[in-house]
């Protein structure tokens, strides 16, 4: 006989504190990789409250080569997201695909888009494309799995395992690190959740997102 599968979060409470003062005010929300809930649930209210709408894209496969996500089946992951997602459903879509199939909304309609898919470099800083077409000037991009600044970091760790294909080692987000350094420098940081206001004038990178 198996052994059940148990479905637990993958933040704390510390990184759920801030997405709820973050998500407070914003009407149109974006989430890059949903999972079984948790980050939803912590915006949901706020948004609900704006008279906003949440977004959540994932592929729902779990991350590569990450046995966290890999464990869990994915008709179990959809469903308990559902599940726990219910008393919000009027103001949540749930978009199963790759976080790229973003860049089919309208440029500039998110008050927020926050990112916690892949965590590999190169598929967060796809990501923070992606969130870039989609975030209207003055609007918040962020995203998880970041503990600590790039100088801060061992540099030859980040070197070697931000591209592997979860990015990490030692509990520490290099792919994260390195992706969100190369777009935005020094973000915003608190608990294990980083964010940055996007002004689109501040730089030629913000006004290119492509």
């Amino acid at each position: 006989m198996k052994e059940p599968i148990i479905v637990s979060d993958l933040a704390t409470e510390g990184d759920y504190d801030v997405l709820r003062r973050l998500s407070v005010g914003k009407k149109c929300v974006f989430e890059f990789g949903s999972f079984t809930g948790g980050s939803a649930l912590a915006m949901l209210p706020q948004i609900k409250e704006a008279g906003g709408h949440l977004y959540c894209v994932d592929h729902f496969l779990g991350n590569k080569d990450d046995p966290q996500t890999k464990i869990v089946p994915r008709d179990l992951m959809v469903g308990t997201l559902l599940q726990r997602i219910d008393p919000y459903c009027e103001v949540v879509t749930v978009l199963i695909g790759e976080t790229k199939k973003a860049q089919l909304f309208t440029p500039g309609i998110a008050d927020m888009v926050f990112i916690d898919a892949s965590h590999s470099c190169k598929d967060v800083e796809s990501d923070i494309r992606t969130a870039l077409h989609l975030i209207k000037d003055g609007g918040i991009i962020c995203g998880h799995d970041y503990i600590k600044h790039y100088e801060d970091c061992d540099l030859n760790l980040l070197e070697e395992y931000a591209d592997t294909p979860d990015g990490g080692y030692g509990g520490v987000g290099y792919g994260v690190i390195k992706a969100v350094h190369g777009f935005f420098g020094k973000p915003n940081h608190e608990a294990a959740v980083w964010w940055v206001t996007v002004h689109r004038g501040s730089s030629s990178l913000l006004d290119d997102p492509t």
